[in-house]
């Protein structure tokens, strides 16, 4: 993709933008009251969300672009943590 935008536009700074932090890596905080989704995922969706900054990071120099790191600056802000701590809201169940 960081190519292909090269390609047409050689002179445009390409700039790739991260995920954040949006679980903690001690998930025990975070319980069904605070956010819906079963316990055994949520290991599972935050080692997916550090596979899915990898790639991107890794990627995006080779192909000549900036990568943004908005996981490291959250850490510690994810949507278990209480009001005023964290930046990632909760997700609500409909």
């Amino acid at each position: 993709m960081v190519t292909m935008i090269h390609r047409r536009a050689p002179r445009a700074k390409v700039v790739v933008v991260g995920h954040p932090d949006l679980f903690p890596d001690n998930v025990v905080g975070c319980t069904s009251a605070t956010v819906p989704i079963p316990a055994g995922d949520l290991a599972y969706l935050r080692d997916t969300e550090k596979k899915l900054n990898a790639m991107p990071a890794s990627q995006t120099h080779a192909g000549g672009a900036r990568y943004i790191d908005t996981y490291t600056p959250t850490i510690g802000h994810d949507m278990c943590q209480p009001a005023g701590q964290r930046w990632i809201e909760r997700l609500v169940s409909a």
